[in-house]
């Protein structure tokens, strides 16, 4: 499937009666990487939801922020910024929507973005479908560059032999922006990170990724493609190898035995 632009119709009228056209487009985005761009596009036009500091507007629970108005963000550690699709998120892993007492505030997602500059997003943390904006992802996105012409992403087949070389100098944007995301998934004990190149595909060597995780990986895998695109320069290539599936043990055994994780849990 090709990348294209979605209108905001085609997602209000797509959108179940539980989800919003943002929601939407997110768990397409998740599903199916063709729809990133239209997901960015709809975040940039959305209202979205912060919860506001202890003592801010204490006359009301919830509303939406005025024009250049200066308020405290709740963040999660790190400088991490919970945003929310809707209020009615705030609670979602909680087992309700009960969201008496919590203070929030809504505001344009470009202007969010543009304001909390220099931290990381995190959309619905406590959903289903949730997706990490690093920095540099907030950049590309509040420049335009996230929507213009798309990396891609290529398969390790199973069994197939490919070239590796080490990178001198691995791409600081997809180190810091995976080792965030991996963080966040209790699954992944160690990412791996090469130049690789398969005989099917040219002459051009492509990022790989190895993730060794624990569990079933289907789900880790979509969430690990959608986090990597946006880090990812106009053209460049990447790919993802699920270690412990088994699907080419002789490339997992080589990453194990001669390259250092870029991400390790309980080392960071």
């Amino acid at each position: 499937m090709s990348e294209t632009d979605f209108p905001a119709e085609s997602f209000s009228s797509g959108a179940t009666a539980d989800e919003t056209p943002l929601e939407m487009a997110l768990r397409l985005a998740l599903e199916d990487g063709a729809y990133r761009k239209a997901f960015y596009q709809e975040l940039l036009r959305t209202p979205l939801v912060v919860i506001t500091a202890v003592g801010e507007d204490v006359d009301h629970e919830h509303r939406a922020a005025e024009p250049d108005e200066e308020f405290g963000i709740v963040l999660f550690g790190e400088g991490v910024v919970p945003v929310f699709s809707a209020r009615e998120r705030i609670f979602d892993e909680g087992g309700g929507t009960d969201t008496r007492g919590v203070r929030s505030m809504t505001m344009d997602g470009r202007a969010l973005l543009e304001a909390t500059r220099g931290n990381t997003l995190l959309l619905n943390p406590y959903s289903a479908h949730t997706i990490t904006l690093a920095p540099p992802d907030v950049e590309r996105l509040l420049d335009g560059s996230a929507l213009s012409s798309a990396p891609q992403l290529w398969a390790v087949k199973p069994g197939e032999s490919i070239a590796i070389r080490i990178p001198a100098v691995p791409p600081a944007a997809v180190v810091d922006g995976m080792s965030q995301f991996f963080r966040r998934r209790a699954a992944v004990r160690r990412a791996y990170l090469v130049w690789a190149k398969s005989p099917t595909e040219g002459e051009a060597f492509h990022l790989l990724i190895g993730v060794e995780a624990e569990g079933e990986s289907a789900g880790l895998l979509r969430e690990s493609i959608a986090t990597i695109m946006p880090l990812l320069e106009a053209g460049e290539n990447a790919s993802f190898h699920m270690m412990n599936e088994g699907s080419n043990p002789t490339l997992a055994d080589f990453l194990r035995d001669h390259i250092e994780p870029f991400y390790e849990r309980g080392n960071d």
